[in-house]
């Protein structure tokens, strides 16, 4: 019997039976815990689901807390086939009659056709000039916004493919490409400027060994080119409400203050006297005002409900939900339309309730929106949705402008007093340019302009005052080092220059009888014969005047003639005092004049060069052989910060911006005024959306939020309980063995009782039989 080991075996106990029994007793927390784990999970799940609701509500509000989203426009044109047009919020409503008359197209060019792409040329390099050209014989006048590029051909490249491959490698605002025309040798280089526009113009200067890169050289100015041009450079031309406006790019966007208009072909009849007019119509567009509002609704009522949801009792089925009386859901809840109930503290716009614009809370805590009452609202000119919903700022100065704010800005109303206007870093020359003419004993230029430094080397050549400062502003912002740290120059002079302008419109046609001027040009005197057998307009009347004085003035002087509703203007090209322009007779003075009015020049025509930055870290310094010519030792002062209060108190400046204290903190203004003193007053608001964004960002965070620290408890417990488990486990199997112990010892105990019982039995039974047999003497 020792040896049998099935508990109850020796004894017919059921110890399994006893022991399942009593465990199932035991591991009554076990199922508790189980039972407490579900219910943390369920309220995981529902927190998810909440979570979701307040993403989609923060979501809707963040499209109200954009100011931009409530001055949209729209825009229709009468014929979208010659121009369409868009419009930011800036625009004013209203509508503007069109007439194209001019594309702008970029110039083309094309070389003398070659054997083929591999053709080999040489090494040397290809120079790019971008400007603006008089005409054969006249002037060359660099577009001061782009930069001179240089385009080296080394050996590798020195083949037309390579040449092609070379400049669009250099990406220098030039496409290049081989074209073959089918002829035995028509393999042509096209060159293609990628801007549009009259001031665009390219003039290409090579240097090669043996002269093979001249094959592409071009001169706007020159009779005769390597290349030819197969388009010009033009600018679009347009008439806005009888405005003539002129501007290099078919799309524009600065004709009409906050409109773009986008140019697609002439005008019928544009060439007329009746030209066909497209009229182009800016209104306001309140639909997407509407959408976002009714999203915003629809979001806050989604959200209001799955809160309520969460934690709602059903008292018909006696069923709680996972977060029914969760402190932090009803605290959500609460504060969300504590909210939206409250009126704001600095009502902006004229509107300071959700109700204002036709928004009410209804007795189950749900918003309805009346379209109607907000589309009244939005029509009417003396409300400000914007400042209802958003974080806007609004200067009632033209000359400041909100670049920003923080959550630390208070809404309020805040005086604006500039001190002090921010000033750029510039650097004025010592004395006037020494020679306006370049060659290689100083033409090497270096500079720092905010703290980026380089070299460039200025084209040889006579220039005037007017070209020399464009090509020095054309090289220094051609440096791809200052370029690419965001900055640039200008470059001009300190003082005007002389003009001679007319009083009355020039008298056409000229004839053998009114067709000479003299004048005196910074005291150079000439005389001028124009063609009497030529037809001239306005323009073509005053072109042909400036090419005749400036064919006959000394190199280093010239003028610039321009018209005016045919009124001539006559500007001398040299800047300060000794520059002028006097009209002193000729048989074409009255007829072509009137009574002119001559103005001398003034200032000491010292070179400046100005950094386009503003504030303390700009700053312009230069250097080399170019700039003893140019500014001597010359005069560097570094820019300066604006000052300045807002709100009366004094804010933080730097270049043109001033960033706010105190109640005004993190409000941050442009101010592009040039003169200090009062500036009006920002109006700053905080509306419900950002409010109610800020809210529910505070819920959403994922570090501090509600549902961070709800799930972050949740979890805690969740994990409490699988430590617990981990421990009542453990000591469940201790006790299932000391069960299973004490039974087992009960069971051996057990059967050694029986065995003895029946040893005793059996004993007796012997005895018993014993003493029978006694009795009867031996007898059965």
């Amino acid at each position: 019997m020792a040896g049998l080991s099935s508990p109850g075996i020796g004894s017919g106990l059921d110890v399994n039976g006893l022991v399942t029994k009593l465990m199932s007793i035991e591991q009554q927390p076990l199922t508790k815990l189980d039972t407490d784990e579900a219910s943390f999970q369920a309220k995981i799940t529902a927190l998810g689901t909440l979570k979701g609701a307040i993403s989609s509500l923060q979501s809707s509000v963040a499209a109200l807390n954009d100011p931009t989203k409530f001055t949209a426009k729209t825009v229709s044109s009468s014929d979208s086939s010659v121009v369409t047009g868009g419009a930011s919020t800036i625009a004013a409503a209203g509508s503007y009659s069109l007439v194209v008359s001019s594309l702008a197209q970029s110039q083309n060019l094309s070389s003398a056709g070659l054997a083929s792409p591999s053709a080999a040329l040489e090494a040397g390099t290809l120079t790019f000039q971008f400007g603006t050209g008089s005409g054969v014989g006249g002037g060359f006048t660099l577009n001061p916004t782009k930069g001179t590029q240089t385009v080296t051909i080394d050996a590798s490249h020195a083949t037309l493919a390579g040449v092609a491959d070379a400049i669009n490698a250099a990406n220098i605002g030039v496409s290049a490409s081989i074209i073959n025309d089918g002829s035995a040798s028509g393999n042509r280089l096209v060159l293609t400027s990628t801007s549009t526009g009259a001031a665009n113009e390219m003039k290409i200067t090579s240097t090669s060994a043996t002269g093979k890169l001249s094959a592409f050289d071009f001169d706007p100015t020159a009779a005769t080119n390597s290349m030819t041009e197969n388009t010009a450079a033009t600018d679009a031309v347009v008439k806005v409400n009888g405005v003539t406006v002129s501007k290099p790019s078919n799309t524009i966007t600065d004709a009409i203050h906050g409109v773009t208009l986008n140019l697609l072909s002439l005008s019928a009849g544009s060439t007329t006297s009746t030209p066909t007019v497209t009229t182009l119509t800016v209104a306001r567009d309140d639909s997407g005002t509407q959408a976002a509002v009714q999203s915003f609704v629809k979001s806050y009522n989604d959200a209001n409900k799955a809160l309520a949801d969460a934690s709602a009792y059903d008292v018909a089925t006696k069923t709680a939900a996972p977060l029914q009386g969760d402190l932090s859901v009803l605290t959500m809840q609460n504060q969300m339309a504590n909210l939206l109930t409250r009126p704001l503290s600095f009502p902006g716009g004229g509107l300071s309730t959700l109700s204002d614009i036709g928004i009410a809370f209804q007795k189950d805590g749900t918003l309805l929106l009346d379209s109607s009452k907000l589309s009244s609202v939005l029509a009417d000119s003396t409300k400000d949705v914007s400042t209802l919903f958003a974080s806007v700022g609004k200067a009632t100065d033209s000359l400041v402008s909100v670049a920003g704010s923080t959550s630390s800005t208070l809404p309020g109303s805040y005086a604006i007093n500039v001190t002090h206007i921010a000033t750029q870093g510039k650097l004025l020359g010592a004395a006037a340019p020494v020679s306006q003419t370049i060659d290689a004993t100083n033409n090497s230029l270096g500079f720092n302009v905010d703290g980026v430094s380089d070299v460039v080397t200025l084209s040889t050549g006579s220039y005037t005052a007017t070209t020399l400062a464009a090509e020095v502003q054309s090289r220094i912002n051609g440096s791809s080092v200052l370029s690419g740290a965001g900055s640039s120059v200008t470059v001009g002079y300190n003082g005007t220059q002389g003009k001679a302008v007319g009083s009355t419109a020039a008298g056409l046609p000229v004839t053998n009888a009114n067709n000479t001027l003299d004048l005196t040009v910074d005291g150079a005197a000439v005389s001028i014969t124009l063609d009497p057998n030529l037809v001239y307009t306005a323009a073509t009347l005053a072109s042909a005047i400036q090419t005749s004085i400036n064919a006959a003035l000394p190199a280093g002087t010239s003028v610039v003639v321009s018209q005016s509703s045919g009124v001539l203007s006559i500007n001398s090209d040299s800047y300060g005092a000794s520059s002028a322009v006097n009209l002193t007779g000729g048989s074409g003075l009255s007829n072509l004049f009137g009574v002119q009015t001559e103005t001398a020049g003034s200032g000491d025509g010292k070179m400046v060069i100005t950094s386009s930055r503003y504030g303390s870290a700009s700053s312009v310094s230069v250097s080399g052989s170019a700039a003893t010519n140019l500014t001597g030792v010359g005069v560097a002062t570094a820019g300066t910060d604006v000052a300045g209060t807002i709100g009366g108190a004094t804010a933080t400046g730097s270049g043109q911006y001033l960033t706010g204290t105190g109640n005004a903190m993190g409000l941050r203004l442009l101010i592009s005024a040039t003169t200090a003193g009062d500036h009006g007053v920002v109006n700053f608001s905080q509306g419900f959306a950002y409010q109610l964004n800020a809210l529910t960002t505070s819920f959403l965070d994922s570090t501090t939020g509600t549902f961070a620290s709800e799930t972050d408890g949740i979890n805690a417990s969740i994990k409490d309980i699988d430590t617990r488990r981990t421990e009542l486990q453990a000591r469940l199997v201790d006790i299932e063995a000391r069960y299973r112990a004490q039974f087992n010892a009960l069971d051996t105990l057990i059967a050694s009782m029986q065995s003895t019982q029946s040893f005793l039995t059996q004993q007796l039974s012997s005895l018993s039989a014993l003493a029978n047999y006694s009795v009867t003497g031996g007898k059965a």
